[in-house]
């Protein structure tokens, strides 16, 4: 099995609706360690993950933000083979950066 780069560092501009940031490989355990987002203009984000099994639905925070506000998260979220994080957003150019790490399972 082919090991992954360890270090997972998404950026980029979100849309309005949800958005799959990250989602955890098969056989691979990840830690997400930090979500931010800024926008220029006010609006809403939710910030949710989806676990694969059992299947179910963990939502982190909603939140309302004023034009210009930064939302920094630094609580880690482990997720597992088939996990994904997914955020929702209202407005379109929503800037994100996340950071974490993801390991192969150990047999």
């Amino acid at each position: 099995m082919a090991t992954l780069n360890p270090d997972i560092s998404r950026q980029g501009t979100l849309n309005v609706g949800d958005t799959v940031l990250y989602v955890c490989p098969f056989r691979y355990v990840a830690n997400i360690s930090s979500i931010k987002v800024n926008c220029p203009v006010a609006y809403d984000i939710s910030v949710r993950i989806e676990r694969s099994i059992p299947s179910s639905v963990l939502t982190l925070y909603s939140f309302n933000l004023d034009a210009g506000d930064y939302m920094i998260d630094s609580n880690s979220y482990p997720l597992k083979t088939g996990d994904s994080v997914v955020i929702t957003t209202s407005a379109s150019n929503v800037a994100y950066f996340m950071v974490g790490t993801v390991y192969p399972i150990q047999q």
